[in-house]
């Protein structure tokens, strides 16, 4: 999915749930979006909403949309985001259609194409340079391109000479714009009356990639810290602080030090991980994979394990043996994972260790020892597993398909089992890990054991629960569900679109139900959000049921407006 192709239906998909499609169009279409600009493949603007004003931030450079909103909210896309795609939707749609406020024809795009071809071709080379650096001082997303696109020999950037005055230049550049994200009001004032004059943080980065190296790492370095002090006053993206990070690594490797001469910016990088703004996003990966860029020699690597072995950083129990590993140090790297196997990942990483050596006997055993561990504590644990989360149901339990696999593989039926219940007590239920199990414990006759405990464990999450009944056609099970869940809307949607095929009568009861819930509330985006339930509603009527006259007497008892009839 990107920017280019985007549609109306991809933003409900990225939604969390139509209740949160349907808040995001209420801000879009009651004006919330404001200070919107795009650029090439991103996208930036606030949202107004009735707990404040939030940023948001999208980017499609990489193929797929990375979306980023200051409000903090639990699920993927929050309903600010779904306000500022719908406004870059329909802004791009309206600028399709009108010039001038007339409407266009539509425009073949290769009548265009061939004279343009024809004119560039004939210009000089002299020409075609002279445009080229026009565009690139005049549109960023040229600069942007251009830089992307053509690498810069590393020796002709080593030879730019110190520009202390334009360092300083960028330096203000960056102030401003972390001063922006905190005082919002003033920036929106400069914005109206047009003294506003902030290039985008991405591209003070790229313009900087051609400064001599030392300028640059004062220029990132200036960006880290200040992306820390703002992130101490508010939560701001992260984004450009993780890049400021990934570019200050970048530039250091240029310069191609000694370990004695990189130790005062190891020192510094582990420095941040301490600092506030390591606890946001993912400024904490971003510093882990700029030490590993830094990184060029054996004494680089010991160094790192000297200074982690001394350090608090929560992650360095994985890193230190990861050193080991690039040092081709194997006892070592032995010595010290047995002695810190604690986490999901430990063991994972162990057992990926042996597969590459090729001892399939340790990495089997090294995959049964933690689910020994979960077993042990299952034992010992005062109540039932499903009552309480193990550390194990927070990761990503990659070593339960393992497992699986191999046993399948060798058809140890009963060590399969074993895996299958422990793991159905340990997940986090969704649709998809019911039918897995499903398919595998039903020829082992565990089903009616495992899907007992999958029911309970799936009704912490009712839209997966939603799923599994659906799946299983219990429709009975699914309904009451909806009811159950009725105020989410979510789980209602899902059950009265899937069952209407077979109970259109109980569809038709759960999206009145919904319906009238709008109008009760009398929300700002009623006539919308009925607009659509009404619209299922007359499609099971008209088109299922073939009955006219009761969908005419509905309409007429649900009052029903013109505005809100499909």
């Amino acid at each position: 999915m990107n920017l280019e192709s985007l549609r109306r239906e991809d933003i409900m998909e990225l939604a969390d749930s139509a209740q949160i499609f349907h808040q995001g169009e209420e801000y879009y279409e009651s004006g919330a979006v404001y200070n919107f600009s795009a650029s090439g493949a991103t996208i930036a603007a606030q949202v107004r909403s009735e707990t404040g004003s939030y940023t948001v931030k999208i980017d499609g450079s990489a193929g797929s949309l990375q979306i980023y909103c200051s409000y903090p909210y639990k699920g993927r896309v929050c309903p600010h985001a779904i306000a500022v795609l719908l406004y870059y939707l329909n802004s791009k749609e309206l600028n399709s259609k009108q010039l001038n406020g007339k409407e266009l024809e539509a425009i073949d795009v290769e009548y265009i194409a061939d004279p343009l071809e024809q004119t560039l071709e004939k210009m000089t080379q002299q020409e075609l340079l002279g445009l080229v650096l026009q565009l690139s001082r005049e549109k960023n997303e040229v600069r942007r391109a251009l830089l992307a696109s053509v690498p810069i020999p590393p020796a002709r950037i080593l030879q730019q000479p110190r520009q202390e005055q334009k360092v300083n230049e960028f330096k203000s550049a960056i102030e401003r714009l972390f001063d922006n994200l905190l005082y919002e009001e003033d920036y929106r004032d400069a914005i109206e009356n047009g003294s506003a004059n902030y290039s985008d943080l991405l591209d003070v980065f790229e313009a900087a990639k051609v400064f001599n190296p030392l300028d640059q790492l004062e220029i990132f370095g200036y960006a880290i810290a200040l992306g820390n002090e703002t992130l101490e006053e508010q939560p701001v993206s992260t984004l450009e602080i993780e890049k400021a990070i990934s570019l200050f690594a970048e530039t250091l490797a240029l310069l191609s030090l000694s370990t004695e001469d990189k130790q005062d910016y190891f020192n510094v990088l582990l420095e941040i991980l301490d600092w506030t703004m390591s606890s946001y996003g993912n400024v904490a990966a971003a510093i882990e994979q700029a030490l590993e860029v830094i990184c060029t020699a054996p004494e680089d690597y010991r160094y790192l394990i000297h200074l982690f072995e001394s350090s608090r950083y929560r992650q360095r129990y994985q890193l230190i043996p990861r050193y080991y590993i690039k040092l081709g140090e194997d006892e070592q790297y032995l010595r010290d994972r047995y002695s810190r196997l604690e986490t999901e990942a430990d063991y994972m990483e162990l057992a990926e260790y042996w597969q590459l050596k090729g001892d399939r006997e340790k990495h089997l055993q090294t995959l049964e020892a933690w689910l020994a561990r979960i077993l042990e504590q299952e034992r010992e644990a005062s109540r039932a597993w499903y009552d309480c989360y193990p550390t194990a149901a927070m990761e990503s339990l990659a070593i339960w398909p393992a497992l699986t696999e191999i046993y399948q593989n060798q058809q140890q039926h009963h060590n399969l089992s074993k895996v299958l219940v422990t793991l159905a007590k340990n997940q986090l239920v969704t649709a998809k890990l019911y039918g897995q199990i499903e398919a595998i414990a039903v020829p082992l006759g565990q089903w009616p054991e495992l899907q007992e405990i999958l029911i309970e464990r799936a009704a912490e999450n009712p839209e997966e629960l939603a799923k599994i009944f659906i799946e299983e056609r219990d429709w009975e099970a699914a309904i009451e569900l909806a009811y159950q869940n009725i105020d989410s809307e979510t789980v209602p949607v899902l059950v009265a679109d899937s069952i209407k095929a077979y109970y259109p009568e109980a569809s038709i009861d759960i999206y009145q139900e919904l319906v009238q819930q709008h109008i009760d509330r009398e929300s700002k985006g009623k006539y919308r959000i009925t607009a659509d339930y009404a619209d299922a509603i007359k499609f099971i009527y008209l088109e299922l049921l073939q009955d006219g006259d009761s969908w005419q007497k509905y309409k007429e008892s649900a009052k029903i407006t013109a505005a809100q009839e499909p």
